[in-house]
């Protein structure tokens, strides 16, 4: 019943403080004032962007940066080269999907399959269901019973009805501020998984992680079969729809409580644990009508796990520690133009890490001496190609070292540690993806529109330096000749004219 009325609702972030109990009159009086007016401003903003030109324009303009991208990139390589530097890297590929190419596409399936048109008048009648004098227990407190959400014109589901009620599902509700807030208990103890705040501007469904491994523990013992659930659950999220004003909608997922999970593998009887920082919101999409936004703020992520050499005669577990920083990004269309603003790129305050014990084997730095993060600009030329023009600037340091769960004998031990740098600086940067060219020959690669694009490894022999009107190409191989690879990462590329 309350994953029903929550994905009825839609998405929603934490409110105002309860203030007093709600009678089954105050409880469906305040659904009759939030309720209604919320759908239809998400419905018209839905279908307002739904038939805007610009946002379809944008959705192929992401698309094709996708398609820039795999044609660009420094990478894990593949046929087994642990460092890449050029087209088809797995890194390369996987970069772009990191940015939401389909943002667009998202407010286009839901102008078409969204809000169901009767949305309101739904949950308006659900509420007068259940909001009554014979489910009402006093101080706010309603029981749910199962004859009440099980029946479909006057019939009802006894089956239905006998399952709903073994959950002693009740809903305390309260009057708040303009609307009404509702927390969701279940079982004997009264677990509280989720509350649903109901505002003139705003809806919003929490997540308690702790109460909901209670919950699920207890709707377990109703199956009979016991859930495999972590030791350790703990954290609050929040999902919030919001409505600032007329056709401007906005959609948030935030950590209201740091998250933590704590497990037990089951092969070694070591610990797992996955934590990430509070962030206010995490993501967020806003639609009004002169632009279109969203933005993603990861902050500080850990990941502590068993891990044992693939292949190897005697297993060995060693501890993986994976230390993500953070990853930001605020992506705007605005009305009227053709370029897409990408503002605040970055990776967190500090380098990512990853460690095997106390050996670390890659580690990531961005931007280190402008701030951690850099702006792109994404518009197309005349050719239709995609521009990257990039603020302050790019300075991204790779180092790794995995000669630790690489054998002597392996392939890419050759290759296994090395420190690499690019950097694209000058005055406005700018790189553009350039196709190939059958009728000169030219095989593509990455033009230097303006600026200096500058990639430097302890491996390679030289810096590969790209200057403006010069462009980055990959060769036909990366070996030395004698059919041994050369160890040097950067043996594969070169600079070129554009043509």
């Amino acid at each position: 019943m309350a994953a029903a009325l929550g994905a009825s609702l839609g998405l929603a972030a934490c409110g105002g403080e309860a203030q007093e109990p709600a009678d089954p009159a105050s409880a469906q009086q305040r659904i009759q004032d939030t309720v209604p007016a919320m759908s239809q401003n998400v419905s018209d903003t839905l279908a307002y962007w739904g038939e805007d030109q610009n946002l379809a324009a944008l959705q192929q303009s992401l698309t094709a940066l996708q398609s820039s991208f795999d044609a660009l990139g420094f990478a894990a390589g593949d046929d087994g080269e642990l460092i890449a530097v050029g087209p088809s890297s797995a890194l390369s590929r996987a970069m772009p999907r990191a940015l939401p190419q389909t943002m667009g596409g998202f407010v286009l399936a839901a102008a078409d399959d969204g809000l169901d048109a009767d949305m309101s008048a739904e949950i308006q009648a659900l509420a007068e269901k259940i909001f009554t004098d014979d489910n009402f227990e006093g101080e706010g407190v309603f029981i749910v019973r199962g004859a009440d959400v099980c029946a479909s014109e006057d019939i009802v589901d006894t089956e239905c009805a006998a399952e709903v009620d073994k959950l002693e599902l009740r809903i305390v509700a309260s009057v708040a501020d303009d609307g009404l807030d509702l927390d969701f208990e279940l079982g004997p103890n009264r677990d509280q998984p989720m509350s649903l705040e109901l505002r003139s501007d705003r809806i919003s469904v929490i997540v308690d992680l702790a109460e909901t491994k209670e919950a699920v523990s207890f709707l377990s013992s109703l199956s009979g079969e016991a859930a495999e659930l972590p030791e350790v659950m703990r954290g609050v999220v929040a999902f919030s729809l919001l409505v600032n004003g007329d056709r401007d909608v906005e959609m948030q997922v935030a950590v209201l409580e740091a998250i933590r999970f704590e497990a037990t593998d089951v092969a070694t009887g070591t610990p797992i644990v996955f934590t990430t920082e509070v962030r206010g919101p995490l993501y967020s999409i806003r639609m009004r009508p002169d632009e279109f936004g969203l933005s993603y703020n990861l902050g500080r992520t850990t990941l502590s796990a068993p891990f044992a050499l693939p292949d190897s005669d005697t297993v060995e577990v060693s501890g993986l520690t994976v230390d993500l920083q953070g990853l930001t990004y605020d992506m705007t269309l605005s009305a009227g133009s053709e370029t897409v603003a990408i503002r605040n790129v970055g990776l967190g305050a500090g380098t990512s890490t990853v460690k095997l014990d106390d050996t670390e084997l890659f580690a990531i730095d961005l931007n280190p001496d402008s701030g951690r993060s850099f702006d792109i600009d994404v518009s197309a030329d005349a050719d239709g190609l995609p521009l990257f023009e990039v603020s302050p600037g790019f300075d991204l340091a790779l180092r790794y070292d995995f000669s630790a769960i690489l054998d002597s004998s392996d392939e890419a031990a050759a290759i296994a540690d090395d420190n690499v740098r690019i950097t694209l600086s000058g005055d406005a940067p700018a790189v553009q993806v350039v196709e190939e060219d059958l009728v000169t020959g030219f095989a593509g690669g990455l033009r230097v529109v303006s600026g200096q694009l500058t990639l430097s490894a302890d491996s390679a022999a030289a810096d590969v330096v790209v200057g403006a009107d010069e462009c980055l190409v990959e060769l036909d191989g990366t070996d030395s000749g004698d059919g041994t690879d050369s160890g040097d990462a950067l043996a594969n590329l070169s600079v070129s004219a554009c043509q």
